[in-house]
């Protein structure tokens, strides 16, 4: 029984080391793993008019959260932690969203 079982972990650990190994070579070949953005993402949903920019970008700051706008007023996200963090804090829910997003 412990030999299948020891079969079974290396058998495992071979597939751990294949996919590292292939995640590494997309990332030396200048392709970006999936679970990285790119881009910046622009939300209209959660902009705000021109005029009300600075006055978010205070009170944000006043709650610990880093934010930023684009000058149309759309709200800009570098990354899917920046982006969970406002929404928690908003009390914004993303029903299409994936594991780990608001």
């Amino acid at each position: 029984m412990s030999g299948s079982r020891e079969a079974l972990d290396l058998w495992h650990r071979q597939q751990q080391e294949a996919y590292r190994d292939a995640a590494a070579q997309r990332t030396d070949q200048g392709l970006m793993i999936e679970t990285t953005w790119s881009k910046p993402v622009l939300s209209d949903a959660m902009g705000v008019h021109p005029n009300q920019i600075q006055g978010c970008v205070e009170d944000a700051r006043k709650r610990g959260i880093e934010i930023e706008f684009a000058p149309d007023g759309r709200q800009v996200f570098r990354s899917r932690k920046a982006r969970k963090e406002y929404c928690r804090s908003e009390g914004f829910h993303d029903n299409d969203g994936g594991y780990g997003d608001p």
